[in-house]
């Protein structure tokens, strides 16, 4: 055997007839394979060759397969993009509606006419697969080759019963129709599907039939997260799920070469500029490291015992569904920023890419408390064992004294770690040697001792990277003094954001069998889930860290949170403290007393408009507590229990205490004037509270204080507040008030529901990042200190400070509505959600009022605008000008219009309130309430159908804004939710949107599409 043979693996190209970027990839793709392959090796296609399936399409590749075929052999396999399901389709809904339910015993004739719309593909592949099939069926093809491997290859029709908009757990494959194996061969078997994508029985039988017939399992790609995934199930069967060779909503395109030897290599190629670059390469051996705790890396044994320390997660989380759960089930890489750079807008990378990136030989990780140091260390040594490098990891909280780490100590670590390694196999070795040391700031010794030990140390690795808590002295005193730090490179560990937070509700999900078997349930429950705790962190009240998100999760799990809105957002703050004065050692009994104290702190803080307080004065308060409850209490052994238990953080440089989170002090904060609402101070404090709402910190106080408390009195100043601003200014109709934008534009070409961008998970993604994106340009927040400060008050625009209590007013009433829906009267309910919809409203009329007086002037500001940009075109005359301000215009006041729809939609989001929103809306029946009770229950997901949003839009009046509001408000929800082509079908016929699945042209070009995203996830911010 001269050489072991490769395989190319290229799944969703998605050919389209006027794309011709996919040409010169494919044409590069072909200038790869012809470098580097040999005769006998082979190119295996995973389905979605096309985009539509038909035969032009193809045509369009012909020449580049007739080079390709000449150099290997190549097999396919069709994907749901590979039918045209143009043809044929009556006869062809009706035969699979027929089958359904005895799919193992049908016929081939009926097969035949099920898969009439593939006769285009069939035609491609047999024109292009030179090797003969050894056996044959509707559904399955088998080729044997034996040139240089006993190599047999099977490739599965699993699109023979695909819809144009596929729902996961849907789909059905005969497992009778899987051809035998064959004997003293290595078994391939090829399809594009995951098996997710199947019916949850079906799946079953065809997981345990090609797991015990075949060695290796290629799927095509999930679209789900960027890059390729693979495991090796108990018979050793390898799984690949490919990477997509060209999706535009993914950042990593390209395709996988597969060397078939004894111990298979797997490599990826992404598309990189103008090329494909290798990124990542695995041995086979390799890929059962995560589950395996006696496998030989490059010769040298992991000792079982690190190994399970290794992958142990080390916080006490449980999941429902699973017995145990370990690092990767739950793990997300956390974005770094890096300290000390001089571009200001450099984005942020993240922590993958410093595994593959060798210019981050020497790095020092910089992180909060229970932001996931340990755990990202942990995860960089799995990584680089992955990756056939040497790593060592040592802890600086066990190791505590600098002179453990002298050279000639070292090699008690590494006999520790591998079964068969020393520092002699060490230094010899002429792989990569990494050193990993978590919590480094915790290793003491003087400064000669520390210099002269780490600089020796650090000498023998390649690459070395630190972990240090957010209080290490990393800006002056150690690296400027400490040499052997000098060249290190810093970078903070961030936060989760929106994205990374998706990421990880999905991973968590995912572990659920329903969610496994069904990917629109999954998608459901990370709407929920993702809802929920973004609302709980709000503006920074909890950190986003893996600890607190996780915490969140197996709390919305542990009791009945299938609806986001049935229980109070206070339950799981208290869960959070509760959670963490239990891991402290506070025993439940204590509970009562110790939240008595913290609420009282609280108070005190608030009454001294103190952020901190020294030791001294909290003896003061703590003398006076215990003589107010009649109790004696030791003031430093409580301090150190609130420290512990994470409510007070005390700062070893000032030696104060502070509330160590936002929503802890919020929490007992609003705790305390929930349980004095009948004390007069406590009364007046609340009104000013009330008074000064546009104030971030009164906001958030009120905001905890309706998680305690629905007092009557309060709810009725909150709604008298709101009716306050713009009190003058009719409620935006929607109606005839905005008939004059008609004039604006000559027509309004209807939107397009683009199905290569209906995939819900990606679209999910990509808002999650735009949020990602408005956060970090948002540089300027309206702090509490610069709100206070006297002399910027006077500065501040009236217009923008009635609009932001406008807002904040909304999320109060909001919530007191979705939070006691169960327990306020049904005229109570009414007036919380009225006030909560007008303030806004108001603010919407007052916008249009404005413009309406001089949409003149406004369209000659905006002229200046376009030609300030443009320059001297002599192409562009004034009259295109104009007709491109009057659009701009139009699509200013469509965003607005949208952001302000959605941001109540989402306050007063909640599928029990749903019939007062419907009385009010029919009460008022204007466009803006019928717009309104629509988003609410697009929002909610599956809480609407075809016929109730045709009985609603047909009570509006028509007019081209509210057309466009409309069409925008169903084509999100189509993007968000996995929807049934049939409902989509309905849908885009009601709303009037254009249903191409084969895209001839975008109406919604990439830039509108971005702003539809941003006026669904920025609300306020876009608006201001």
């Amino acid at each position: 055997m001269s050489h072991s043979t490769k395989i190319f693996i290229v799944s969703d190209i998605h050919v389209k007839e006027n794309n011709n970027e996919i040409i010169h990839k494919l044409n590069k793709l072909v200038e790869y394979i012809n470098a580097y392959s040999k005769e006998g090796d082979i190119a295996l296609f995973v389905g979605d060759i096309a985009f539509s399936g038909n035969k032009n399409e193809y045509l369009k590749i012909e020449d580049i397969f007739n080079k390709l075929s000449k150099k290997v052999e190549i097999l396919m396999c069709p994907g749901n993009h590979d039918h045209n399901f143009s043809i044929n389709s009556a006869v062809r809904d009706i035969l699979l509606t027929n089958i359904k339910n005895d799919y193992v015993n049908i016929k081939d004739d009926i097969i035949s006419a099920i898969t009439t719309g593939q006769e285009d593909f069939f035609a491609f592949r047999d024109s292009h697969t030179y090797a003969s099939a050894v056996e044959k069926s509707p559904l399955a093809v088998k080729y044997q080759f034996f040139e240089k491997q006993r190599l047999s290859f099977q490739a599965l029709n699993t699109a023979w019963c695909s819809e144009i908009k596929e729902v996961s757990g849907s789909l059905i494959f005969p497992e009778n129709r899987i051809l035998s194996p064959d004997i003293n061969s290595l078994n391939i078997i090829f399809f594009h599907h995951p098996l997710s994508w199947f019916e949850a029985n079906n799946q079953k039988a065809i997981r345990n039939k090609i797991r015990n017939d075949f060695d290796i399992v290629i799927t095509g790609h999930e679209h789900i997260s960027d890059g390729f995934h693979f495991r090796k199930d108990e018979n050793n069967c390898l799984f690949i799920e490919s990477i997509s060779f060209d999706d535009p909503g993914r950042e990593e395109n390209g395709f996988l070469v597969l060397n078939v030897k004894e111990d298979s290599v797997i490599e990826q190629f992404l598309w990189s500029g103008d090329c494909f670059k290798k990124s990542q390469e695995l041995i086979r051996s390799e890929i059962e490291l995560p589950k395996s705790l006696s496998t030989n890396i490059n010769g040298y044994e992991l000792k079982p015992d690190f190994f399970s320390k290794i992958l142990d997660l080390g916080t006490g989380f449980s999941h429902a569904e699973k017995e145990s759960l370990d690092l990767d089930d739950v793990f997300v890489y956390p974005n770094i920023k890096l300290l000390g750079s001089i571009d200001s807008e450099l984005k942020n990378l993240s922590s993958k890419d410093i595994s593959l990136d060798r210019s981050f030989s020497h790095l020092i990780l910089i992180g909060e408390e229970s932001i996931g140091k340990s755990t990202l260390i942990k995860k960089f040594f799995v990584d680089f064992l992955l990756d056939e490098k040497l790593p060592i990891l040592l802890d600086g909280m066990l190791i505590k004294k600098a002179k453990k780490l002298k050279v000639d100590n070292l090699n008690k670590y590494i006999t520790e770690q591998y079964i068969d390694l020393n520092f002699e196999k060490l230094v010899a070795d002429k792989k990569e040697k990494i050193l990993l040391i978590d919590n480094f700031d915790f290793i003491k010794g003087s400064f000669n001792e520390r210099c002269l030990i780490f600089s020796e140390l650090f000498e023998i690795f390649d690459r070395v990277v630190l972990s240090v808590s957010e209080s290490f002295d990393i800006a002056d005193l150690t690296i400027s003094k400490e040499k052997y730090l000098i060249n290190f490179k810093k970078a903070d560990i961030l936060r989760l954001g929106y994205k990374l937070r998706y990421e990880l509700i999905n991973k968590w999900n995912e572990l659920k069998t329903g969610c496994q078997i069904d990917r629109g349930q999954l998608i459901t429950q990370n709407d929920i889930s993702n809802k929920t705790i973004n609302r709980l962190i709000g503006k920074n009240f909890i950190p986003s860290s893996p600890l607190f998100l996780l915490t969140m999760l197996q709390s919305l799990d542990s009791g009945d949170a299938t609806d986001i809105n049935t229980s109070s957002h206070g339950y799981y703050y208290q869960y959070l403290i509760t959670s963490s004065m239990g891991a402290s050692g506070i025993k439940k009994e204590q509970l009562e007393e110790i939240f008595s104290y913290a609420k009282e702190l609280s108070f005190y803080f608030y009454n001294r408009q103190s952020n901190s307080e020294d030791y001294d004065s909290l003896w003061d308060f703590n003398t006076k507590f215990c003589a107010e409850y009649g109790l004696k209490i030791d003031a430093g052994k409580r301090l150190e229990q609130l420290v512990r238990s994470k409510i007070l953080h005390r700062s070893a440089e000032q030696d104060t205490y502070s509330f160590k989170y936002p929503y802890v002090y919020y929490f007992f904060i609003a705790k305390y004037f929930a349980e004095t609402l009948d004390d007069p101070i406590t009364t007046k404090l609340i009104d000013n509270l009330i008074e000064g709402l546009h104030v971030n910190k009164n906001m958030n106080i009120l905001m905890f204080l309706t998680h305690h408390s629905k007092d009557k009195t309060v709810l009725d100043k909150i709604i008298k507040h709101a009716q306050r601003h713009f009190n003058s200014i009719e409620k935006v109709s929607l109606d005839l008030d905005v008939m004059f934008l008609d004039q604006l534009v000559e027509s309004l070409p209807p939107m397009i529901y683009e199905l290569d961008k209906s995939d819900s998970q990606s679209y999910r993604l990509k808002k999650a990042e735009a949020q990602d994106d408005a956060e970090d340009k948002d540089s300027i927040q309206d702090k509490d200190s610069e709100e206070n400060n006297p002399e910027k008050d006077p500065e501040i625009s009236t217009l923008i400070k009635n609009m932001n209590v406008t807002f904040k007013s909304l999320d109060l009433l909001g919530q007191l509505a979705r939070t006691y829906y169960g327990s306020l009267k049904v005229d109570k309910k009414t007036e919380l959600i009225e006030a909560a919809i007008a303030a806004p409203l108001r603010a919407m009329g007052y916008i249009f009022e404005e413009i309406n007086k001089q949409p003149d002037e406004m369209i000659s500001i905006i002229e200046k605008n376009i030609k300030s940009k443009i320059g001297d075109k002599e192409e562009i005359n004034s009259k295109e000008i104009n007709k491109y301000a009057r659009k701009a215009l139009f699509d200013l006041l469509w965003l607005i219009s949208t952001s302000f729809i959605n941001k109540i939609s989402t306050a007063i989001g909640n599928e029990n309130l749903l019939p007062i929103i419907e009385k009010i809306a029919s009460k008022e029946s204007t466009n803006a309430y019928y717009m309104l009770l629509l988003a609410t229950k697009l929002d909610l997901g599956n809480k609407t159908s075809p016929d109730s949003v045709k009985r609603i839009i047909g009570r509006m009046s028509s007019n081209g804004l509210s057309t466009t509001i409309i069409q925008g408000l169903i084509l999100n929800y189509l993007y968000m939710f996995d929807v049934k082509d049939e409902i989509v079908r309905k849908l885009c016929s009601i709303a009037k949107i254009k249903y191409d699945y084969v895209q001839q042209q975008m109406n919604l070009d990439n830039s509108k599409i971005k702003e539809l995203i941003k006026s669904t996830s920025q609300n306020e911010k876009t608006i201001s």
